[in-house]
């Protein structure tokens, strides 16, 4: 879609295409016959434009023929120009929505009549789309926070301004009105700068200066009301963003220094407020201060504001030799805001804001502090300080804090410095097995070894998931083995949940400047992998040795139980002609099947009654938890998916992922016939052992439903050739 361009109105045209508003030129039937540069730019924001709309086309046809969710408005659209056309209004306007990739955009659409001037009888339409989205973004803003300050708003003994990024006001509160002397109706889209006299037009620029570049503003300044007449007011502004602020404003002149106004704006004010003379007596308080700190009214007006200042000897901000010369600096109307520490008459310590300022009262100069209880707010900027430097889970320094201190350490005047690595050997098997508050258990030990076996002065930090690094100015190779040979000694026999805890070290040095220390971290790292390759397997082993011992301990899965299993296995095994890998698999699939209960409850393994639902649920988890587990370890991952099958049945009725038929592995068949043989011949105290015909008779049934018929008549072939029962 391009715009027309013709050398007779090439000029118009020039100034057309320079204008920011969209501008669409019609004839009196409503074709179109020129649209200016910015409305390209508008089409973009409305695919319907796009593919619909271009020059010499029918603006109004195709605002008739609109579909969808934009329908209505296209033929109120249309209903406007034609009105336009035949005379019955001067102009139309409508505003409607339209969604661009990033936003929603509004747009006004404005129709007028144009006679061209060569020819006078020639009727054009020009349709004019304006971006309003600042203005309908305003009014969102507003309308989002309407709700929380309506009622401070409407009852608040301040005059409250809230204004756009322009200065223009687009709510006002009741006190404001009046201060003024507008009406509400009045004071709406006027600007700052209406109610400013003249000669205050420095100090309000240079007050709106600070609040731009701060965000917030404090100070006495001169306003006009709407009969001409000037007053003085106390005004503190806050910048909610580039296009929103508020004005809080007390009028303090005479005709509101009465009791009755001040006594309105101190009671009923949401922050303590505090009148003190110059030597920190007080003379006055509101019932949030009383309420905050604790004492009554009249203990507070016997006391001086520093019995409850918390002392800078004890962690407070500021002396009261500071505060007494900071107090006598300040003059009528100036105010200064500050952070400090008061202390309740509990004792407890809170952070406070205070905003004190010198104003009068009863015809003498005094204090009036408006205190904040930001307690909140400081704990949480701690908290971020602690989380920047430190890890949450461990207490240790983090990877940031650790990159900090080695490049601000790494000087000639530490040298040697020593770099030691430490990874926690099976966290992964850890987590897969007991789950990650357990795998955090370890870790937590892990910090506390480290901390026990190094100085106080040396940064130890958690690098990532299971690593750590032990950072060691003015430490050599001896020194550095030695510590090494101390985590080892304090992590041997420790163990969680039987499981060791098992660390890899590795270290390097730097002797000189010119080595590198991204060069020492990298040896370091090294010579850990090199240690965790060499102790992996073993590592690995007594982890799964112990998770053995614990499952033997807490259930019927015992040494013989496995025994007994792989000799009926390998039986049927030999009778299909499996290979000796095969064969070998086989046993260490036997000897881990049930490796996943582990993490099932002693009472429900042992149970010697029928169990719950919720029991079985518990129950059918143990494939997919030994699935994890031995996923996890390179020794044993090639049995993980037959573990994980050996519940499922034949007729696809097992579980957890209801296979059927030669859909399950194998070897995972093998098992499941060879473990049902073993409860069913050595019996559980649930139920009793089975006679040798019972057992080929409860097979023959469940052969084609649980079992693989076809093992099922080899496992019998083996059952008979054994003898008897």
């Amino acid at each position: 879609m391009a715009s027309k361009k013709t050398d007779d109105n090439s000029f118009e045209q020039a100034i057309l295409n320079s204008l920011k508003s969209s501008i669409c030129l019609l004839d009196e039937k409503g074709n179109i016959e020129f649209v200016n540069s910015s409305w390209f730019d508008f089409a973009k924001e409305n695919n319907a434009v796009i593919e619909k709309i271009s020059e010499g086309c029918n603006y109004l046809e195709v605002c008739d023929n609109a579909k969808g969710d934009d329908k209505e408005l296209a033929r109120q659209a249309a209903a406007g120009i034609r009105s336009v056309i035949a005379g019955e209004k001067d102009e139309f306007e409508l505003e409607y929505p339209c969604h661009s990739p990033s936003m929603e955009r509004w747009f006004l659409a404005r129709v007028t009549l144009y006679l061209n001037s060569e020819n006078s009888s020639s009727l054009k339409v020009i349709v004019f789309h304006i971006d309003i989205t600042k203005q309908k973004q305003g009014e969102k803003t507003l309308s989002e926070s309407e709700e929380m300050f309506k009622s401070y708003m409407e009852k608040a003994p301040v005059g409250i301004f809230v204004a756009d990024g322009e200065g223009r006001f687009i709510d006002v509160n009741p006190e404001a009105c009046r201060m003024r002397g507008f009406t509400r109706e009045e004071l709406f889209n006027s600007k700052i700068t209406d109610i400013i006299p003249s000669e205050s037009w420095h100090m309000t620029r240079e007050h709106f200066k600070k609040l731009q570049e701060e965000g917030r503003a404090e100070g006495t300044l001169k306003g006009k009301r709407k009969d001409g007449t000037t007053f003085w007011y106390d005004n503190l502004a806050v910048k909610i963003n580039e296009d929103l602020y508020i004005s809080f404003q007390t009028d303090v002149t005479k005709r509101i220094e009465s009791e009755e106004k001040f006594r309105t704006l101190f009671e009923q004010n949401i922050l303590s407020i505090y009148l003190h003379d110059f030597e920190g007596n007080i003379i006055d308080v509101n019932n949030e201060a009383c309420s905050q700190l604790g004492y009554s009214y009249n203990e507070l007006i016997e006391m001086t504001v520093f019995d409850f200042i918390y002392p800078r000897e004890s962690g407070g901000n500021l002396s009261k030799d500071e505060l007494l010369r900071l107090w006598n600096g300040m003059e009528l109307g100036e105010r200064t805001t500050l952070e400090d520490m008061h202390q309740r008459k509990d004792g407890s310590v809170f952070y406070v804001e205070v905003s004190t300022g010198v104003i009068s009262y009863n015809n003498e100069n005094v204090f009036m502090a408006l205190v904040k209880d930001i307690t909140a707010r400081k704990e949480a900027e701690e908290r971020i300080k602690y989380l920047s430097f430190y890890d949450s889970l461990t207490g240790l320094y983090n990877r940031n804090f650790l990159n900090e201190d080695m490049e601000r350490k790494d000087t000639i005047r530490q040298l040697p410095i020593s770099i030691i690595m430490v990874d926690l050997n099976g966290l992964k098997l850890v987590n897969d097995t007991y789950g990650h508050i357990v795998g955090d258990e370890v870790l937590k030990i892990t910090a506390e070894i480290l901390k026990k076996s190094c100085r106080k002065e040396e940064t130890i930090a958690r690098y990532g998931g299971d690593e750590f690094v032990i950072f060691l100015p003015q430490t050599n190779e001896e020194e550095v083995k030695i510590i090494c040979d101390r985590i080892k000694n304090n992590s041997s026999n420790v163990y969680v949940r039987e499981i060791p805890v098992s660390l890899a070290l590795g270290w390097g040095v730097k002797n000189n400047a010119e080595k590198d220390i991204e060069e020492v971290m990298t040896e370091a790292e090294d010579n850990m992998h090199k240690q965790k390759l060499a102790e992996g397997k073993s590592v690995r082993s007594a982890v799964l040795k112990a998770l053995l011992k614990t499952l033997e301990a807490k259930s019927y899965e015992t040494e013989e139980h496995s025994q007994r299993m792989l000799t009926v296995a390998w039986q049927i095994g030999k009778k299909l002609g499996l290979q000796d890998t095969e064969l070998d698999r086989l046993s260490l699939l036997i000897t881990l099947h049930d490796i996943g209960k582990v993490n099932i409850s002693e009472r429900i393994l042992v149970k010697d009654a029928s169990l719950t639902d919720e029991e079985w649920e518990e129950i059918r988890k143990h494939p997919e938890i030994g699935y994890r587990i031995t996923r996890a370890t390179e020794e044993f991952s090639h049995v993980a998916k037959d573990i994980l099958a050996h519940h499922e049945r034949w007729d696809g009725k097992g579980y957890p992922q209801g296979l059927k038929e030669k859909e399950i592995p194998l070897l995972a068949r093998i098992t499941s016939i060879a473990d049902a043989y073993d409860v069913m011949s050595n019996g559980r105290p649930y139920k009793k052992a089975m006679l040798k015909e019972e057992i080929i008779e409860e097979f023959r049934r469940c052969a084609g439903t649980q079992f693989d018929p076809e093992l099922v008549e080899i496992f019998v072939e083996v059952l008979e050739d054994r003898g008897s029962n």
